[in-house]
């Protein structure tokens, strides 16, 4: 048994919580642009990558989903992808929602004078009973979100925050992962965010406080006017972790990265979010958009308890082996 040691120490490794991830799992929500575990209302507005809904949408206007102009577009999926799903009830007073790249799956009702139209070639609308198990399963995703965004909340800023009256400056120098810890209050200010970190890293914003509302500013990657960076080279590693919200007003902010805010109801006036998109309930107005920009944030530390019980099986076995040695 020379090599129990050995064993003992990897098995520590692989049970530590702040374990380094390859990249950040999501699951069936991988791949989603956004995954709202409540409500939808939603009017003037799109998503242009998939969308799942775990409770009621309600779309009082025409609405699209998957037709991308900002971000990138999803290939057509013929039928074998789905784009839309709703858990819950649907309602289309009017208009008509398109969506032109794969199928729409819903558990609940569909009622109102509106319709899906100009669906994907071969693909479907479908009412589904076992939602969960056939569908999307949401209590698994909202589970793991809020683990990830739990033990976030936990970690201490490795870079500097600081807080003008017109601007907020986030530095950092770390080239894996970039943490800043800022509240409610100083991520408010109505002009730039510049966040300056390197090229590839992945940088995580924990914002605190119940209520986060914007009105106006901007997200730029830089430190300066005179510095910008091109957004497309950073927004794929930015999390915006909300923690503590449970209301988001977000007005004319275009948010450069992904949120993750699964308590929160977020409404909106303009603007749009320029990643993947964890939310409670959606009041989704005034032309704001989900942009089917991805995650990739490979440097990120998050609990992987998925490790724990082959390891804790491995280390069991290896200490019967060696009582018996004995």
């Amino acid at each position: 048994m020379k090599f129990l040691p050995l064993l003992l120490i990897l098995g520590l490794v692989c049970l530590s919580p702040s374990a380094m991830a390859d990249s950040l799992y999501l699951g069936e929500a991988q791949n989603f642009n956004a995954v709202i575990f409540g409500d939808l209302t939603a009017e003037n507005a799109d998503t242009e990558g998939r969308l799942a809904v775990g409770g009621n949408a309600s779309i009082p206007s025409s609405y699209s989903v998957g037709h991308s102009v900002i971000g990138p577009q999803n290939p057509q999926s013929n039928g074998t992808r789905n784009d839309l799903v709703v858990k819950g009830d649907v309602t289309l007073p009017a208009g008509y929602v398109t969506v032109n790249f794969g199928n729409v799956q819903v558990g609940g009702s569909v009622s109102g004078t509106g319709v899906f139209s100009q669906l994907a070639p071969n693909a479907s609308y479908s009412n589904v009973s076992n939602f969960e198990n056939d569908i999307f399963n949401f209590t698994a995703v909202e589970s793991m979100v809020r683990s990830y965004s739990s033990y976030w909340s936990t970690l201490s800023s490795s870079g500097s925050v600081t807080d003008l009256e017109y601007e907020l400056q986030l530095s950092g120098s770390n080239p894996m992962l970039n943490v800043f810890n800022v509240t409610a209050d100083e991520w408010a200010t109505n002009g730039a965010r510049y966040i300056d970190v390197p090229e590839g890293a992945t940088t995580l914003i924990n914002i605190s406080g119940e209520m986060v509302t914007t009105v106006g500013g901007t997200v730029v990657f830089g430190t300066t006017p005179d510095t910008l960076k091109n957004p497309d080279d950073y927004r794929n590693n930015v999390i915006y972790n909300l923690y503590d919200a449970t209301s988001i007003q977000s007005d004319y902010l275009l948010w450069e990265g992904s949120v993750f805010a699964p308590d929160a109801t977020l409404t909106t006036t303009g603007g749009a979010i320029n990643g993947q998109a964890f939310l409670g309930d959606v009041y989704q107005q005034e032309y704001f958009e989900f942009h089917n920009f991805g995650l990739e944030a490979e440097y990120i530390v998050i609990p992987e308890p998925r490790f724990y019980i082959p390891m804790i099986g491995l280390l069991t076995f290896c200490a019967i082996v060696f009582r018996r040695k004995r």
